[in-house]
C-alpha cells in the first residue's frame, strides 16, 4: 500500500471526491513547506535568552552534558544541529535555530498526514493543520533553538507509524514505531511517558495481533535500543566516570528534576494557567471542538489507534498540567498537539451533516485567528492585565514581556545581543558579574565566539569560561574580594533572581546594597557592613 492511498482505517463517509482529503503524501509536502517557510522567516536571527541561547551555546562546545547530567543532554539534538554546524558555512546559533525551525516543520507535516487519514474533508485537515502551525508554543519554540519540537517530531512519527502497522500489521512498522521512540528518548526523556502507553495497548490487543508475538517483540525491543544508542553511549560512559549505576539512572531519568517530575502540589494554579495557555495556544472558538473529536475519532479509526491516541494524549497532559517549573507551556506542547488533531477529527465530524455553503470560510477563518491575536494581544494586555498568570513578570532590557512572551516570533529580535554588549560596556576591567541563567547566554557566547571581554568572569555554576583559573573551594573568598574591591556587578537587584552566593552572604551578613549603573546594578557593602 503507497502513501498515495486513502486508506480504510478512516474510508470518507460516501463524502464527494471534492470534499475528501489530498493523498497523504501530498499533503505532508505541503504542510511541511507551508511550515517551515513560516518558522525560517519567523526565526531569531541571533543569540537568545535563557534555554534556547543556552542550546545554541553548547552546539559550539564538545562535550555533550548540560549542567552535568544527561537528563540535559538532548543527545540527538545536538549531533543533528552540529553536523549542520560542520557541514554548512553556519554558525552555531543558525545551525541551533534551524534544527528547532526543520523539526517543528515535521511536526505540522506528519499531524497533517494523520488528519488526512482520519478526516473525510479538506476543511478539517487545513483547520487542525493551521491551528497546530500557529498555536503560539510550537510556533514559538520553532522560532529559536528549542530541542521540545525534535520530541514532536518523533511522537507524531510515532503516531504515523503506529497507523501504517494498523493498516497493514507488517512488522516493519513496529520496528519504526519503536525505532522513533527509542530515537525520541535520545533527544529528551519526554519519550519514556509512551512507554505506558505501549504497555496498556500491547496488553489490550495482543490477542489480535499476528501469531509471531514473540518475534514482534524481539524486533520492537531491538529497534527501541537502536535507537536509543546516543544518550545509552553516554550513559556507559557517565557510568564509568562515576562508578555508580544508581547516579546515572537519576542523572537519566530525573537530574535536577526530581522535585519536578514527582510534583502534585498546587495543582489548581498549576491547572489555571494550563487552561490559560490552552487558550493562547488556540485563541479561537474552534477550541471547543476538542470534546467532539474524541467521540468522532472512536466511530472512525481502528480501536488501538484510538487507544493510542487517547492514552498518548492523557499522559502528555497529566504530566504537563501538573510540572511546575517557570516554563511550564512548554512541557504542554505534546498536549497540544493531540490538541490540534482531536479539533479537526471534532471539525471533521461536525462537517459530515448538511451545513451552509459558507460554513468552510467561516471555519477557515477561525482557524486563522492565532497570528491575529499574537499581534494585537500585547499592547492590550499592558494596559489592561498586565499581572495576567502565565506572562512572566520580569523587565529585561530589550525584552518587553509582553511582546516577547505573546508573540511567537522571533524575526528581528536582536535585543540578547544588545542586552550583552551594552553590559559588556558598562563593566569594569576584571569585573565580578553575577548573572542568572536567563541572561547567561548571550554573555557567555559573545565571550566564546568573539573573544568579547574576556576578563569578565560571569558567576554562574554554567558559565563556560576555560580561559578563567578556576576557583575551586576558595570561590568564597575572591567574590568577598571583589567585592571589596568594588569589581562585583549583578544583574539583577530582584532578590528571587540573586545568584545563591548573593542571597546566602545576605542571609548570613547582610549589609549588601546594589546600585544601578545602567540596567546592571554595583555590588556594594553598606556603610554599616564596612
Amino acid at each position: 500500500m503507497t502513501g498515495n492511498e486513502h486508506v480504510a482505517i478512516a474510508a470518507p463517509n460516501g463524502a464527494s471526491s471534492a470534499s475528501t482529503p489530498w493523498p497523504r503524501t501530498r499533503a505532508w509536502l505541503v504542510a511541511f513547506l507551508s511550515a517551515a517557510v513560516l518558522y525560517g522567516v519567523s526565526m531569531s536571527p541571533g543569540v537568545t535568552w535563557g534555554d534556547s541561547g543556552e542550546a545554541q551555546l553548547h552546539v559550539l562546545m564538545n562535550d555533550w552534558y548540560v549542567h552535568g547530567v544527561i537528563v540535559r543532554a538532548h543527545v540527538l539534538y545536538f549531533a543533528i544541529a552540529r553536523v549542520l554546524f560542520f557541514v554548512f558555512p553556519i554558525d552555531a546559533v543558525a545551525a541551533a535555530n534551524v534544527t528547532a525551525a526543520l523539526f517543528g516543520a515535521v511536526t505540522v507535516a506528519n499531524v497533517s498526514w494523520l488528519l488526512s487519514t482520519f478526516c473525510s474533508r479538506r476543511i478539517a485537515v487545513l483547520c487542525g493543520v493551521a491551528l497546530l502551525a500557529f498555536s503560539h508554543t510550537l510556533w514559538q519554540l520553532s522560532s529559536a533553538a528549542e530541542v521540545v519540537t525534535l520530541s514532536t517530531a518523533l511522537l507524531t512519527a510515532e503516531l504515523a507509524f503506529l497507523v501504517k502497522l494498523m493498516e497493514t500489521r507488517r512488522l516493519r512498522w513496529l520496528g519504526l514505531l519503536l525505532f522513533a521512540n527509542g530515537l525520541g528518548v535520545s533527544n529528551h526523556n519526554f519519550a519514556l511517558l509512551m512507554w505506558p502507553v505501549y504497555i496498556v495497548v500491547a496488553a489490550r490487543f495482543w490477542r489480535s495481533w499476528s501469531e509471531n508475538r514473540l518475534r514482534a517483540a524481539c524486533v520492537g525491543l531491538v529497534c527501541l535500543l537502536l535507537g536509543m544508542v546516543p544518550v545509552l553511549l553516554l550513559c556507559v560512559d557517565d557510568y564509568l566516570a562515576r562508578g555508580s549505576l544508581s547516579g546515572t539512572m537519576h542523572s537519566f531519568l530525573a537530574g535536577h528534576y526530581l522535585r519536578q517530575v514527582r510534583n502534585v502540589s498546587d495543582l489548581l494554579h498549576l491547572a489555571l494557567r494550563s487552561i490559560l495557555m490552552a487558550i493562547l495556544n488556540f485563541p479561537t472558538p474552534l477550541l471547543l471542538f476538542v470534546v467532539v473529536g474524541p467521540m468522532a475519532l472512536r466511530r472512525r479509526v481502528h480501536r488501538g489507534v484510538f487507544w493510542f491516541l487517547g492514552l498518548s494524549g492523557l499522559v502528555y497532559l497529566l504530566f504537563g498540567f501538573r510540572y511546575n517549573v517557570p516554563d511550564q507551556h512548554v512541557f504542554l506542547v505534546p498536549a497540544f498537539v493531540f490538541v490540534a488533531i482531536f479539533i479537526g477529527a471534532g471539525i471533521d465530524s461536525f462537517l459530515s451533516k448538511s451545513r451552509p455553503a459558507g460554513l468552510r470560510a467561516v471555519l477557515c477563518l477561525l482557524a486563522l485567528l492565532g497570528p491575529i491575536v499574537y499581534a494585537a494581544a500585547p499592547p492590550v494586555l499592558r494596559s489592561n492585565a498586565p499581572t495576567l498568570l502565565p506572562l512572566p513578570t520580569r523587565e529585561v532590557l530589550h525584552r518587553d514581556r509582553f511582546n516577547w512572551f505573546i508573540r511567537p516570533w522571533r524575526a528581528g529580535d536582536d535585543g540578547p545581543e544588545r542586552f550583552a554588549r551594552e553590559s559588556f560596556e558598562l563593566l569594569p576591567q576584571d569585573a565580578w558579574f553575577f548573572v542568572d541563567g536567563t541572561l547567561l547566554p548571550p554573555l557567555n557566547y559573545l565571550q566564546v565566539v568573539e573573544g568579547l571581554r574576556k576578563d569578565v568572569r560571569l558567576d554562574n555554576p554554567h558559565a563556560r569560561q576555560d580561559w578563567l583559573e578556576r576557583v575551586g573551594l576558595e570561590g568564597d573568598k575572591i567574590r568577598e574580594a571583589a567585592l571589596q574591591q568594588g569589581l562585583a556587578f549583578s544583574s539583577t537587584d530582584q532578590y528571587r533572581n540573586l545568584l545563591p552566593w548573593l542571597r546566602e552572604r545576605e542571609r548570613r551578613q547582610g549589609g549588601l546594597i546594589y546600585e544601578p549603573v545602567g540596567h546592571i546594578f554595583h555590588v556594594a557593602r553598606a556603610r554599616g557592613d564596612e
